[in-house]
């Protein structure tokens, strides 16, 4: 037998003897319905360790219930605030370790950010002027930096919060009415993004205690709007979505500018960016198809792909699910959150595991260079 064929024997051999990825997909269970009705839940964003979801459990004959949820402890639920009578909350963020929880709760007419950690839930307050009203949307990685949006004197106003200096307005960027909001914020909390409004459309921004409140440009063609959805942990991405000569286009910024992601294939032109891993190397979100909204998994080597096609091509079995969104990824890109559509039910929320190749995928891939002088693939890679 020739060298060559010996090599492929033994790739194969150890390819079958060991499995490429010890994936997980799990879905979450869905609290008992009301008698009746239905059940459903939708997991809007994962803590940077891959450990906890956050969401909203949907009931079609009772209250909406919103959660935090690990394998763990299950589902939990802020405690109820004592001194008022809340009718609505939210849960909006997650610390790195989901030890912390952001959010708003709604009580006789006003709206408060709070943070939810080991001591039980503490109110944010509001800026100065304007309707008692403040929402959060981001917390750092240790749960000491909050960001979101409030009302001010000068009207919806990004703000910032620690427990040393209280909160704090952002300003907007110059022309139009006052607008901003904040929607994202660096692990150490030194840098903020959102969007606020200027003369030519809405604008996403970047702030940080030296610059200040700077524009980050739009898509060239298509509407003068860009949003900023979120921040990579480390700083180096921005995420959202602008408009092109195409239409609405999931995007990120570096220090290069803006990048178009582009969109899926089918359907009419349209993908938002939701999350980001820690470097920002790899974004996910939901983009329109023919079959409706999917969810999208991207990197600059295999650029915008079916999250739906690359977990199945990888083996991993989706429980017969059509998934709808990405809406959260770990800070290491293995693990990934979002909801996905069922027959008979309103949604469905899951989070996958991609570990590293396992170790006799890694001598196979190394023995397949060494024959073939074939490259090794990336994680991505799936075709």
């Amino acid at each position: 037998m020739r060298p060559m064929l010996y090599v492929v024997a033994l790739l194969l051999f150890i390819a079958f003897s060991f499995p490429a990825y010890s994936a997980s997909f799990t879905t979450l269970p869905v609290l008992p319905p009301v008698e009746g009705g239905r059940s459903s839940n939708t997991v809007f964003g994962l803590s940077a360790d891959g450990s906890t979801v956050f969401g909203r459990n949907l009931l079609s004959r009772a209250p909406d219930v919103l959660f935090v949820w690990d394998a763990t402890n299950g589902f939990r639920t802020p405690p109820e605030f004592t001194d008022r009578n809340v009718f609505f909350y939210s849960v909006d963020a997650l610390s790195a370790d989901g030890s912390v929880v952001a959010g708003h709760a709604t009580s006789l007419g006003m709206t408060e950010a709070y943070v939810w950690d080991a001591d039980g839930i503490h109110g944010l307050g509001d800026l100065p002027g304007g309707d008692f009203d403040s929402q959060a949307e981001a917390i750092s990685a240790d749960g000491s930096v909050v960001v979101g949006h409030s009302s001010s004197a000068a009207g919806r106003e990004a703000f910032i919060w620690d427990a040393t200096n209280g909160i704090q307005g952002l300003g907007d960027l110059p022309g139009r009415s006052f607008f901003s909001e904040a929607n994202g914020v660096s692990a150490d909390g030194s840098t903020v993004v959102g969007r606020s409004s200027t003369d030519l459309g809405d604008e996403a921004f970047i702030w940080d205690q030296a610059n200040g409140l700077r524009g980050l440009g739009h898509l060239p063609g298509g509407r003068s709007a860009t949003i900023a959805e979120g921040i990579s942990a480390d700083g180096s991405t921005v995420f959202g979505s602008g408009w092109s000569d195409s239409g609405r286009e999931a995007v990120f910024w570096d220090e290069a500018g803006i990048h178009g992601i582009g969109d899926l294939p089918g359907g009419r032109y349209s993908s938002v960016a939701n999350a980001a891993s820690g470097d920002g190397s790899i974004i996910v979100g939901q983009a329109e198809t023919a079959a409706g909204q999917e969810a999208f998994i991207w990197d600059a080597e295999n650029g915008i792909q079916s999250l739906q096609v690359f977990l199945t091509a990888l083996g991993i079995d989706l429980n017969g699910l059509q998934l709808a969104s990405a809406t959260g990824i770990s800070a290491d890109g293995k693990t990934i959150s979002g909801f996905a559509r069922a027959p008979g039910v309103l949604a469905s929320s899951f989070i996958v595991t991609i570990p590293e190749p396992s170790t006799g995928f890694m001598i196979a891939l190394g023995l397949f260079g060494l024959g073939a002088g074939r490259r090794k693939r990336s994680l991505l890679r799936t075709s």
